[in-house]
């Protein structure tokens, strides 16, 4: 018995000692991964991994591979069909891509392969894939034609377009944020998420209309920033709002982030005879040890003649890693419009969630002698901030109390963002407030929500944003519905499709005065049913985008008994098509919109008519020029403006330039504008430029002129006997200041790059007696750009240390004999030699095409051009196979990287001399696909 006990303990043993081994032998039948899990690239460069497979098992295997997306597709070393591997071996296979449009279609990109087992009795293997990592995703701008926009005289209002343009590989989402947005001002337009493809720009018109109807000191700054889902700013801009005849200072508000860090500076103002203003001014931000930050910024006006002074956008704020606070003028959103003068506090949970304390009044002016303003609005909130899963979330309490009104009210609302995977986002908003007359005890209380959604699923991007508030709530959106769906589909030839459904719902209320009058606030609706085709002719954009429009308004008015205005109304079918072009160099953009309104109720305009709008300009690094062109309203507020009957019509053109002189020490901005509005029959003329010279001691004079001639034709009583008599103004603005940076102030102060350009005649990389140095070349380090000056010399001041490549984007047909890379941690002067090029080119002919089943992958093959003496020069092909050198005269080894490659050069090598070539020679190479191989085996 025992043993026959001891062998079926044995028998046991080996049984699970053996089902342990076949299922460890099943889990390790073959392994595949690939080397590097992810690989930070960038535009324009090749980037490789390698698979690495093994068989786990006694066995012969043979594999097929599969690859799971369009983008693992484009691949110019691509992994075989079928792999065969011994018991027990291991081998690697290499992968290569390079990063243009075609390949590269998100920041955060998968490529992945399928691995198929031909013996059907072993299981299915997981998938191989590893990530890419673009560097650098900030590649969006934003710009308007013009830095200053002049409200109109009849209808208190004006239209700006804004340009926003997409420079990288991969397609870029984002929403538009409006902030600082000053008390009276109200913007109408587009302020919802979008999605530009690579290379794509985009108009986004809006309207800015000053609801207090007053015609003085009618000066506003605004803010426009792009963010991301994870509330990152990608991109920022500002813009100037005024009105034509106003007085107040042209240069007060203007962005002080044009002059350097740490800078404090003195002006005189000079508006005319009877206003003069003096301006100290101060602007900085020191990054202490220990991740310790004191920003500060002062703005003080003193007013000679009225013997008063105003202080304004002024703030003093420190941070560190556990807690901040700032004093001063604040302007934030929190779904409210915080703009004013107070305190914040803050204080980090963590590394991304934060806790802010707001106590603030809502007031521009942090004190003045000069306004006597009414009591102002109060406010205090409470604000957690929180990232999940990289998006940004919020939770918000916000109590306000106006005096003056006897107007109380509470806010609270919530974001809260929800990762479904790693292209798909949901987020959800709320939001509750209520608002109490406290004399008459009236209240009201109102809702608000919204979800935003987005998916992006081969190819197809899917994103709809929708927003509901109820006329009474307090928020920003207030009283509005709001919802703009989108699809689109990107083709792999820079194509693109789109479907758009955009509804606009503004009705919002008020309670009543407590002096017996009603305030009808404006009131407007706009329905948008759009598709469009776009697609990148190489460095052209053309896009065309027929869509319908539905419009009605009402004008909000001021009245006794409360009465609604009537309500207008239009429908239109319009043509929208945008050309676009951008180059190193030179760059423009055009905006053509067409319509038909054939159906219209306003009293001042036909029932049906043509409307047209054509915004145009040209840039590039020397001067640039902007033109817009309506005629017939677009909007239906544009018919405010519309008196007596008379054509609509609104002419625009200008140009403006920089440039610098004497060794970069002076920069100058210049421009100029011509504005004709044919409804009031008014011209506006406006010149303006800026001035800076750079002086020993980091001090600097500065100087700016501003001046505007407004001519127009103003109404008469009949009793006069005259209808109408032509009158004009003008305006004249000059400052001159002193500025003085800190420099020792800054982390670093910064160092100097000193580039002298020469004439290499005999191509040795030497200046010699009688090579001559090159002016007029625009020379590019990051962001900032210099042009050579008679001495052949660009400089670059207080740059910070570091690595830095220098490039020249004007080259006037010459070239360095290599890329000019720098270390910097000193002061550097440095002679760069330069030769007249000629222009190589050709193409790949690819040979032997019966057998092929689909055509071969031409773009990114590398060709190397070596001279006499061993200099390399190296360049790509594109899509088509065609590639381009630009050559110094001297005789060249030109060759086809073929290593590693699925494809044979016959012509491999050629040997060229570019000193008898004509300017431009011609170089084919004969290509041959190799692909596909046959593995013939006998039985």
């Amino acid at each position: 018995m025992l043993v026959k006990a001891l062998i079926a303990i044995l028998i046991l043993f080996f049984s699970i000692v053996w089902c342990i081994g076949y299922v460890y032998a099943q889990d390790l039948t073959v392994s595949c991964v690939f080397e590097r899990d992810t690989l930070i690239i960038k535009p324009s460069s090749t980037f490789s991994n390698k698979l690495v497979v093994k068989n786990h098992t006694i066995d012969e295997v043979f594999l097929t591979i599969e690859s799971t997306g369009k983008s693992s597709n484009k691949a110019l070393i691509a992994l075989p069909d079928t792999i065969r591997l011994d018991p027990g071996e291991e081998k690697r296979f290499p992968v290569k891509y390079i990063a243009d449009k075609q390949t590269i279609v998100e920041n955060l990109q998968r490529f992945e392969v399928r691995l198929n087992v031909l013996d059907q009795e072993m299981e299915a293997l997981p998938n191989a894939f590893f990530y890419t990592q673009l560097a650098d995703t900030r590649t969006l701008t934003l710009q308007t034609e013009q830095p200053v926009y002049f409200l109109q005289p009849s209808t208190n209002q004006t239209q700006l377009m804004l340009n926003c343009v997409n420079n990288g590989l991969i397609p870029i989402s984002f929403r538009l944020v409006l902030s600082e947005v000053p008390e009276g001002l109200e913007f109408i337009g587009e302020q919802m998420s979008l999605t530009l493809p690579a290379g794509a720009r985009q108009l986004i018109p809006f309207i800015a209309r000053n609801k207090t109807n007053s015609r003085q000191a009618a000066d506003f700054s605004v803010t426009i920033q792009a963010v991301d889902a994870s509330g990152q700013q990608l991109a920022v801009h500002r813009v100037r709002i005024q009105h034509v005849n106003s007085v107040s200072s042209f240069f007060s508000n203007a962005p002080f982030a044009q002059t350097p860090n740490n800078t404090a500076a003195f002006r005189y103002l000079s508006l005319n005879q009877y206003n003069e203003i003096y301006q100290m001014q101060a602007n900085g931000q020191l990054t202490m040890a220990n991740k310790h930050e004191l920003d500060y910024r002062l703005n003080l006006d003193y007013y000679q003649q009225l013997g008063g002074v105003n202080l304004y956008d002024t703030y003093l704020s420190y941070e560190n890693q556990n807690w901040g606070l700032k004093l001063g003028n604040i302007y934030e959103n929190l779904d409210y419009a915080l703009s004013g003068r107070g305190a914040r506090a803050s204080y980090r949970i963590n590394e991304v969630d934060r806790v802010s304390v707001y106590a603030l009044q809502n007031n521009y002016m942090l004190a003045s002698q000069i306004f006597n303003d009414l009591p102002n609005e109060n406010i205090l909130a409470v604000n957690y901030s929180f990232l999940k899963n990289g998006q940004e979330g919020r939770l918000t309490y916000l109590h306000s109390h106006q005096s003056f009104n006897a107007l109380n009210s509470h806010q609270v609302s919530v974001a809260v963002p929800l990762k479904l995977g790693a292209q798909h986002d949901l987020k959800i908003e709320a939001g509750y407030s209520q608002e109490t007359f406290t004399d008459i005890a009236s209240t009201r209380r109102a809702v608000a929500g919204g979800i935003d959604y987005s998916i992006t699923h081969k190819g197809y991007q899917f994103s709809t944003n929708n927003y509901y508030s109820s006329p009474y709530f307090t928020g920003l959106r207030r009283g509005i519905l709001q919802s703009d769906s989108r699809i689109i589909k990107s083709t792999e030839d820079g194509g693109t499709y789109s479907l758009r459904i955009s509804l606009l719902n503004n009705r919002p209320s008020y309670q009543g005065r407590r002096y017996g009058y009603g305030y009808l606030p404006f009131q407007n609706s706009i329905y948008s049913y759009e598709i469009g085709y776009g697609k990148n002719l190489g460095r052209f954009r053309l896009e065309m985008k027929p869509y319908l429009m539905q419009q009605s308004l009402r004008n909000g008015t001021y009245s006794s008994e409360g009465e609604a205005a009537s309500r207008w109304r239009s429908s239109a079918g319009r043509m929208l098509l945008n050309v676009g072009y951008a180059a190193p160099i030179h760059s423009f953009y055009l905006h053509v919109d067409h319509g038909y309104v054939y159906e219209s109720t306003m009293p001042m305009a036909p029932s049906s008519y043509h409307s047209l709008r054509i915004n145009g300009s040209y840039t590039n690094p020397l001067f640039g020029i902007s033109t817009y062109i309506q005629i017939n309203p677009y909007y239906l507020s544009d018919l405010f403006a519309n008196v007596n009957d008379v054509a609509y019509r609104l002419y625009s053109i200008g140009p403006n330039t920089n440039f610098t002189a004497f060794k970069n020490k002076l920069q100058v901005q210049l421009a100029a504008m011509y504005n004709y509005y044919g409804f009031t029959d008014t011209r506006n003329y406006s010149v303006n430029g800026t001035a800076r010279w750079n002086l020993k001691g980091n001090w600097a004079v500065t100087g700016d002129m501003f001046y505007t001639l407004v001519t127009m034709q103003t109404a008469l009583p009949e009793e006069v006997g005259l209808n109408y008599v032509r009158s004009s103004f003008d305006t004249r603005q000059i400052r001159i200041g002193i500025e003085k940076q800190f420099a020792a102030m800054q982390t670093s102060n910064g160092k100097r790059i000193r580039l002298i350009y020469y004439q290499d005649l005999n191509n040795n990389g030497n200046r010699d007696e009688g090579e001559s140095y090159i002016s007029g070349l625009m020379v590019k380090i990051n962001d900032q750009t210099a042009v050579t000056d008679k001495s052949g010399q660009a400089e670059f001041q207080h740059m910070p240390v570091g690595n830095y490549t220098v490039d020249l984007l004007s080259t006037k047909g010459w070239t360095s004999a290599q890329p000019i890379s720098l270390v910097l941690n000193k002061n550097i002067s440095l002679e760069i030699p330069l030769t007249q090029t000629k222009l190589l080119q050709g193409e790949m002919q690819v040979m032997g095409k019966n057998y092929q089943l689909t055509a071969p992958l031409l773009s990114g093959i590398r060709l190397i051009a070596v001279d006499s003496q061993g200099r390399v020069y190296r360049t790509l092909t594109d899509q088509n196979g065609r590639y381009t050198f630009y050559l110094a005269p001297d005789i060249y080894e030109v060759s086809v990287e073929t290593d590693e490659m699925p494809f044979t050069i016959e012509n491999k090598i050629e040997k060229i001399d570019m000193k008898a070539a004509p300017d431009k020679y011609v170089l084919d190479f004969k290509y041959y696909d190799q692909r596909r191989k046959v593995d013939v085996r006998k039985f």
